[in-house]
């Protein structure tokens, strides 16, 4: 189950009476279509992933997917509540995608997971006490695709090993420092503004900057 869309997931329990909780026991949870052309607004969501994150409660999570194609500035806040309950879960690798003219802002909190091992982000807004890693002690790979990083002054983790930024939004008078001693792979392609500086990376095998 944890392979279909949500909406999927949750109709089968329609099918039998052994079938009718199983959903909320699925270890993948998928959100939207993964498509920048074919996507879902927060709006059209709302009542049903509310609904859906209540009645799992806290039952973990191997992946989580969002994919968010229309947003508006007062669906940030509930978008916000949808990504810190799913790392309350527990959740293995966690993907927010956002297809829209704006950047959605996640909350300038540290992240706090002992479980989270991948974090793909695209269109979002993200600050400094986010950016520090410290807290994911078992975070290994990072990509951030079309993100602003205008208010951020450091990227740091002593775990990450592949880091990969896209396409990202840095301050015009600044440059954030890039602190990753254990990387391995590195990419920095089509990035805005002041480029990061890197701090050591003594494991680093490959990389790739343009």
């Amino acid at each position: 189950l944890g392979f279909l869309p949500a909406p999927e997931a949750v109709r089968t329990c329609v099918l039998a009476r052994r079938w009718r909780h199983l959903w909320r026991t699925a270890t993948g949870l998928r959100v939207g279509n993964c498509s920048e052309y074919d996507g879902t607004s927060v709006k059209e969501q709302r009542e049903f992933v509310d609904h859906l994150l209540l009645l799992r409660g806290s039952s973990p999570l191997d992946i989580c997917e969002f994919w968010i194609s229309e947003l508006h500035s007062d669906d940030e806040s509930r978008v916000n509540l949808w990504f810190r309950h799913v790392v309350m879960c527990r959740a293995r690798v966690l993907r927010l995608h956002v297809f829209c003219h704006m950047f959605l802002e996640l909350d300038d909190l540290p992240l706090v997971s002992l479980h989270l091992t991948r974090l793909d982000l695209r269109g979002v807004e993200l600050h400094s006490s986010f950016l520090n890693f410290s807290s994911c002690p078992v975070l290994e790979h990072l990509e951030l695709v079309e993100c602003g990083l205008s208010t951020a002054n450091k990227i740091s983790s002593k775990s990450l090993k592949y880091l990969s930024l896209t396409h990202c939004y840095f301050d015009d008078f600044s440059r954030v420092c890039i602190y990753t001693p254990s990387l391995v792979s590195l990419c920095l392609d089509d990035l805005w503004e002041m480029t990061p500086t890197l701090d050591s990376m003594p494991s680093l095998v490959k990389a790739f900057v343009r």
